[in-house]
């Protein structure tokens, strides 16, 4: 009877295969105890016809790779124009005003204040 129980207790302990999946382009292995501790494999053929395989472990600290042969691919980065440099104005310039900037009676005001300066100096 103890035979027995203890062959029992060691095909219970012992991982079971959970998935076993093989098809032309793919292959997938896991064993373990379903929601407890898993450890399986997969791989498949890409278009491109390299093989990729990924060994992982899933526990209580995650889904974890602890094995693979998959190379990111990243695509090359655009790089923007630089943009056009601004001229700074001198301090003792003036801005400009454009006429586009300003309703019509504003313009009449600032040439007035203008022309009253420049009469000033004129003296």
């Amino acid at each position: 009877m103890m035979i027995v129980l203890g062959v029992v207790a060691m095909a219970a302990a012992r991982p079971s295969d959970i998935i076993d999946i093989e098809e032309d382009h793919l292959e997938h292995e896991q064993e373990g105890v379903p929601g407890t501790a898993v450890e399986g494999e997969y791989s498949w053929v890409a278009p491109d016809g390299n093989e990729y395989k990924i060994k992982y472990v899933a526990d209580h600290f995650g889904y974890r790779v602890v094995e693979d042969n998959v190379v990111p691919q990243f695509r090359a980065l655009e790089v923007a124009d630089p943009a056009p440099k601004i001229e700074e104005e001198e301090e003792d310039e003036e801005p400009v005003i454009r006429d586009s900037d300003m309703e019509e009676e504003e313009m009449i005001d600032i040439r007035a204040a203008e022309d009253m300066k420049k009469d000033e100096e004129d003296k």
